[in-house]
């Protein structure tokens, strides 16, 4: 009996830490949390979009919201959408998560996705980054970026050889 009582107690426990038990019983507690917070994120570059997850038993389902049924999820996005909801989704887990943060955020070639109008929002972007992380590692090719940072470095190749400018803070 001793022994069979020591397994039954390890599959309880076993049972309470499968992503089924524990994880989906906190996930669903901090659900509304993140999408708030998601949304919050979003609303600076996809004003249209709206982020749901939807539980149904075991299975947790993400997307925007369908218009004329808001009980259909649309999880099919382009590349501006695809990398927005990303980003605010990663920042989300990131805020929420237990794991520990570094002091950098790194973003290659990221924001070459967005539109004109959104890349001149992108301010709140790295008002935001600044806001969770130290430093930011933006790599672009867009030069009109150079106008929305802090510091930036520039490479170019002239003569089969790169050279590295460091532009300092501005004032």
């Amino acid at each position: 009996y001793s022994l069979q009582d020591v397994l039954s107690k390890d599959q309880l426990l076993l049972k309470m830490i499968d992503k089924d038990g524990l994880p989906l019983f906190l996930l669903k507690q901090k659900m509304k949390q993140m999408e708030v917070n998601m949304n919050q994120l979003m609303k600076h570059f996809l004003p249209e979009k709206e982020i749901r997850f939807l539980l149904q038993e075991k299975n947790i389902e993400f997307g925007t919201i369908n218009k004329i049924d808001s009980s259909v999820l649309c999880n099919y996005f382009g590349g501006m959408e695809s990398f927005i909801i990303d980003l605010a989704l990663k920042l989300t887990f990131t805020k929420f998560g237990i794991l520990p943060s570094s002091n950098f955020f790194v973003i290659d070639e990221g924001i070459s996705v967005l539109d004109q109008q959104r890349q001149h929002n992108i301010t709140f972007l790295f008002d935001f980054l600044s806001s969770i992380t130290d430093n930011v590692l933006l790599i672009s090719h867009i030069p009109q970026i150079r106008d929305f940072v802090n510091k930036s470095i520039n490479v170019e190749k002239n003569d089969g050889k790169s050279h590295v400018k460091f532009f300092l803070e501005k004032k």
